[in-house]
């Protein structure tokens, strides 16, 4: 009934940005933003009320027993995931490693319903994926999670001894994370002494962060 209250006053506001979180949603939603998980391996996402597969990891137990995109899950283990919120559907798709999660799926295409049986693992997370692209580098960062930071200025540094005269910021369909992760990244990207982001409280009072570098020797674009 709590719960329940705390909902229905959450989605009074209106707000696609806020949301209440059970105990359970917000382990699950911590253990996504750490350096790995244990489940399937594949990013999935709700459309039109169906837990449907985005794509599956490359080399992941989901990639292995051969799930596909728009691939459509609708029940694991006996258990229907129909009118599930996408936080609880992942809670029932992620297992300890080494567990069965046998998932009944709809594919497009194909008719009736088909069983596959995926044995779950250890699914390391990359949020950072960088390539040169003539005399362009790009860096894609699809999550910004605990280890992100980190990855991100080790590319750019990989990049930048390649030789790039510019750098494309790819981070459409991101969805956020941490703010720490945010700001030490804009620390490597952004001009002395530009906000890279300004934070303010309900009581008014308001928290910037600056970056302190120096201005870099080419030009960088951003795709949101």
């Amino acid at each position: 009934l709590i719960n329940g209250a705390i909902n229905g006053m959450i989605g009074a506001l209106d707000d696609p940005h806020t949301n209440y979180m059970d105990p359970k949603e917000a382990q699950e939603f911590q253990s996504s933003l750490e350096s790995s998980f244990q489940g399937i391996g594949s990013e999935v996402s709700l459309e039109n009320g169906k837990v449907t597969i985005v794509a599956p990891l490359k080399g992941s137990p989901a990639a292995k027993a051969g799930l596909r995109p728009k691939d459509q899950i609708i029940s694991v283990n006996g258990e229907s995931l129909e009118g599930l919120t996408l936080t609880e559907a992942v809670l029932k798709i992620r297992g300890p490693k080494g567990t069965e999660a046998r998932l009944q799926i709809i594919r497009p295409g194909v008719d009736g319903i088909l069983t596959i049986v995926v044995i779950r693992d250890d699914i390391p997370l990359e949020t950072v994926y960088a390539e040169k692209i003539g005399e362009i580098g790009k860096i894609q960062v699809t999550q910004f999670s605990f280890n992100t930071a980190e990855r991100f200025k080790e590319e750019l540094a990989n990049l930048e001894k390649r030789g790039i005269k510019g750098l494309l910021i790819d981070v459409r369909g991101n969805p956020g994370g941490l703010l720490d992760s945010v700001v030490e990244i804009g620390q490597s990207i952004i001009p002395q002494e530009r906000v890279i982001v300004k934070v303010e409280y309900r009581d008014g009072s308001q928290e910037q962060y600056s970056s302190k570098l120096k201005s870099k020797k080419y030009p960088i674009v951003v795709l949101a």
